[in-house]
């Protein structure tokens, strides 16, 4: 079927328009799947920016907002319930190790991305208490966890005493030095075992494809980001599709071809790169600001590093749209210098 050169034009313009617009969603929808939801991009951007050096910060906010009794269990918590705060939280600042921390960090940002990706149908997050467990049962920090027992009382000592022949039961209070070495082999067992009730695990949360979007704003956004894949499938198909009707409007005559298919590239690549150099000033500018105030409730420093993540994460993600876009853009350029060159077509 013939079409007329104002029918053709108006058609490619159409199609031109469609074209530009699903590439320059494409153009940040790469980045968005390569950068934005890869777990490796957050790791690395937590190491680059410091924050295992300010965890025992991150620490000590958590502890001061939360019972350090629930941390260290039932058991132990029947030791710690009537100390200072401020003590027992110095003492779990010295059983966690930033190692830790980075740890278990990367093992829920790992299960957090598999589920995004749908890799996985459930996700279950929780903290490994399992290193803690065996650096609480040396014997450097049973004598650190004696230490911060309240001093025995008279009537304490009279319990000793009884328990040593035999009756009532051990008395939970840092006995005198004078006595320790010989009480240290009684207390020690007993601590073990405390110790040893500690679960290996502690669950913070969980989430499942079953759930409904009644639990929060967040999980919604984490069931919608799960169809990822549908959208890039989605915008590939368009990408094909558009690509065809453009050479079915500009056939036949091959510079045609090249002509109306490079126009839309030209200007998809062009306003793709625009818009990266809008936020990377944006980002640079007053968008760490704005996320470093969001944080205003912690400690300077914490909201510094978080900002400085954000800043890594988001200029990350400009460096591949803006690859994306000087890509396109370079093959609309090649298409149209083609189509003008002055060779038979």
């Amino acid at each position: 079927m013939k079409i007329s050169h104002s029918t053709r034009k108006i058609l490619a313009i159409i199609d031109g328009v469609l074209l530009s617009i699903v590439l320059i969603i494409g153009i940040f929808w790469v980045p968005f799947n390569k950068v934005i939801l890869q777990p490796e991009a957050y790791k690395q951007a937590f190491v680059d920016q410091g924050l295992y050096n300010v965890f025992p910060g991150l620490v000590s906010e958590y502890l001061s907002g939360n019972s350090s009794n629930e941390l260290l269990g039932g058991s132990l918590g029947q030791i710690t319930s009537n100390l200072d705060p401020e003590i027992v939280n110095q003492f779990i600042l010295g059983l966690i190790p930033p190692e830790w921390f980075q740890n278990q960090v990367d093992t829920n940002l790992t299960v957090l991305f598999s589920f995004i990706n749908g890799k996985t149908e459930n996700a279950q997050f929780f903290l490994d208490l399992a290193p803690i467990k065996e650096e609480l049962g040396s014997d450097g920090s049973i004598k650190k966890l004696i230490l911060l027992l309240p001093s025995c009382t008279i009537s304490d000592l009279a319990k000793l005493l009884s328990m040593v022949r035999g009756e009532g039961s051990l008395p939970l209070c840092r006995f005198p030095d004078a006595v320790m070495n010989i009480v240290y082999p009684l207390v020690q067992p007993y601590l073990l075992n405390m110790i040893s009730s500690l679960p290996n695990q502690i669950p913070l949360t969980s989430i499942s494809v079953n759930q409904t979007n009644s639990n929060g704003w967040i999980f919604g956004l984490i069931m919608i980001l799960r169809q990822a894949s549908n959208y890039s499938l989605i915008l590939g198909i368009l990408v094909i599709v558009l690509f065809g009707i453009m050479i079915l409007i500009s056939y036949p005559g091959m510079k045609r071809i090249f002509r109306y298919l490079g126009i839309p590239l030209i200007i998809a690549g062009s306003v793709g790169l625009a818009l990266n150099l809008l936020i990377w000033i944006g980002i640079n500018t007053s968008g760490i600001t704005f996320i470093q105030t969001g944080f205003g409730g912690a400690s300077a420093i914490i909201a510094d590093v978080i900002g400085r993540i954000f800043q890594q994460l988001m200029n990350n993600f400009v460096i591949v749209a803006a690859l994306m876009g000087f890509l396109i853009l370079v093959c609309g350029v090649i298409l149209y210098v083609i189509s003008r060159l002055k060779i038979r077509d």
